[in-house]
């Protein structure tokens, strides 16, 4: 209700949901507007290489979540896009690596695993020169959590209206 009210901080505080810092604001997150995905363009080919990296990538996004924890492989992420040469822009490529991720995601029958699979797409293209944002959404009745990865104003790893239903509660 009012995320500014110290009585609610502390509560939420005690429920180890959010940190005791009573000066720091609670701001929403934002993601920039989705137009569309680059999962739309089927013109773009996947390269062997790209499939072969996308599948390296997912496998340790997979070996870091489970050794080090989510809030570890979110700070890892912040910390290379934050080292990350300018942004390529280099759509072609950006969505030559995401159709990589999402044939393997088929072949693996990892669908449903939102998490790991936009951390690894999310490091493959800092890996080629793209600056990405990880996003992760909920929304309620009933509770849901995802994530997925965007380029600008494009999804890169999902469709448009499946996001669309998810509001943003960190953007990396």
């Amino acid at each position: 209700a009012d995320p500014a009210d110290p009585a609610r901080r502390r509560a939420l505080a005690e429920l180890n949901l959010l940190a005791a810092d009573e000066g720091a604001p609670l701001a929403p997150a934002s993601a920039a507007s989705v137009a569309g995905s680059l999962l739309d363009d089927l013109s773009i080919r996947v390269r062997a290489g790209a499939f072969a990296q996308a599948a390296v990538r997912s496998a340790q996004a997979v070996g870091e979540l489970r050794w080090r924890g989510l809030a570890a492989a979110i700070e890892r992420f912040r910390g290379r896009k934050a080292r990350a040469a300018a942004d390529l822009d280099d759509l072609p490529v950006a969505t030559g690596i995401a159709r990589a991720h999402e044939e393997l995601a088929l072949l693996t029958a990892s669908l449903d695993k939102c998490l790991w699979r936009s951390i690894a797409l999310a490091h493959h293209l800092l890996d080629r020169g793209q600056r990405p944002q990880l996003v992760l959404g909920v929304h309620l009745r009933p509770f849901k959590a995802h994530c997925w990865v965007q380029l600008g104003d494009a999804v890169a790893n999902d469709r448009v209206e499946t996001i669309r239903t998810f509001t943003p509660i960190l953007v990396v």
